[in-house]
Parts: structure tokens; C-alpha cells; sequence
């Protein structure tokens, strides 16, 4: 059986690519001639579903960074391990 054993800096390494993405320069859309209704619904959608993304990506951050502390403790486990 192959040995297994945590890698802090492999864990680093993947939440780095995470932590770049962002949705703070996009900006909420607006109709203001319009009087279709299908366009204004159009917006509301739009507009909800980049507020809806923001917390996506939010949530996800607050999830990556928890992948190095864990990757720690295992390694911390690991090195107690002894391998045959």
C-alpha cells in the first residue's frame, strides 16, 4: 500500500487560484426608458443573480480557508503515523 500523508503547500496552493476571484467590480444593471415589462423583470433577475453570485463566492473564500488549518492538523496526525 502506497504511503499517504498531507501537504500543507499543496492545500496553499490550491485555495491561491480561490482567493482571486472576486465579483466587486461588476455593478447592478438599470433600465431606465423602458416600459416593457419582460426588460424590467430582465433586470430584477440580472441584478439578483449578481447579489446571489457575490454570496456564492463569498461562502466559497470562507470555505478555502479552512483547507490549509486542516491540512495542518493531518499533517500534524501523519507524522504521527508510522508506515510500514
Amino acid at each position: 500500500m502506497p504511503k499517504i500523508a498531507s501537504q500543507e503547500s499543496t492545500a496553499t496552493a490550491a485555495v491561491s487560484g480561490i482567493k482571486n476571484v472576486s465579483v466587486s467590480s461588476s455593478k447592478p444593471s438599470s433600465l431606465s426608458k423602458s416600459t416593457i415589462s419582460s426588460m424590467k423583470k430582465g433586470v430584477e433577475v440580472s441584478n439578483k443573480l449578481l447579489n446571489d453570485i457575490s454570496n456564492l463566492v463569498t461562502c466559497v473564500h470562507e470555505q478555502a480557508n479552512k483547507f490549509p488549518q486542516l491540512a495542518q492538523a493531518i499533517a500534524v496526525r501523519d507524522s504521527q503515523t508510522r508506515f510500514k
